[in-house]
């Protein structure tokens, strides 16, 4: 949580009345009603700031505050534990109604030095970009597509999912594919032959019979 800072001309009478007046900081804390340590602190400030009394001429209350509250040094990027793409991918999967927003507030959470919301949203796009390489192809405004692929296909309907990787070949088109078709939907195996078989043989024996 962000300390709260009392404005500058505050904190110059609290200054003054110490270095000054010589008034005790409990005495300076009843006077300003402001807590005993506030007071301590802002002279802890004052001595690591590397400042005395009385303060420079030239230095306003901006000037000031920069002295007494300077911002924290930038994390290096060693520092910096950048957010874990394929987690959140798969949290977004597994976790009902989860958004980019909450995940990343979980990541900030556990590492306050990380990066910020719209950094995160950018490496996962460009992740998701990387991951959808193969099948994914976004035309622009205008832009006529064409599709070109002839790679092996999946001979019939039937075939189970568990059997793709070893009919198709690709572990990464396979994944792709499973990805799209698989996700949020509903998976019935079915046993016993296919229904195309029976009614084919079933209209053969019509023509037969009709022969």
């Amino acid at each position: 949580m962000p300390e709260k800072r009392l404005p500058m001309r505050h904190t110059r009478e609290i200054l003054r009345l110490h270095f000054e007046s010589h008034l005790a900081r409990r005495q300076i804390a009843t006077i300003r009603k402001v807590g005993k340590s506030t007071v301590q602190r802002y002279l802890e400030r004052l001595k690591a700031a590397g400042l005395s009394w009385p303060l420079p001429a030239d230095l306003d209350d901006v000037a000031l505050e920069r002295r007494l509250f300077p911002p924290p040094p930038a994390a290096s990027p060693e520092q910096r534990c950048l957010p874990d793409c394929a987690a959140i991918h798969k949290e977004r999967k597994s976790r009902k109604n989860v958004t980019l927003q909450l995940l990343w507030e979980e990541y900030r959470q556990a590492n306050p030095l990380g990066c910020a919301y719209s950094w995160d949203c950018e490496l996962y796009r460009e992740w998701q970009r990387q991951l959808d390489v193969v099948l994914r192809h976004e035309p622009r405004a205008g832009e006529k597509t064409f599709v070109d692929y002839a790679g092996q296909t999946v001979p019939t309907s039937q075939l189970p999912v568990d059997s793709w990787h070893a009919q198709i070949g690709g572990p990464t088109i396979v994944d792709s594919i499973l990805d799209r078709l698989v996700h949020n939907a509903y998976r019935i195996e079915m046993n016993g032959e296919s229904m195309r078989k029976k009614n084919k043989n079933a209209a053969s024996n019509s023509a037969g019979g009709r022969a």
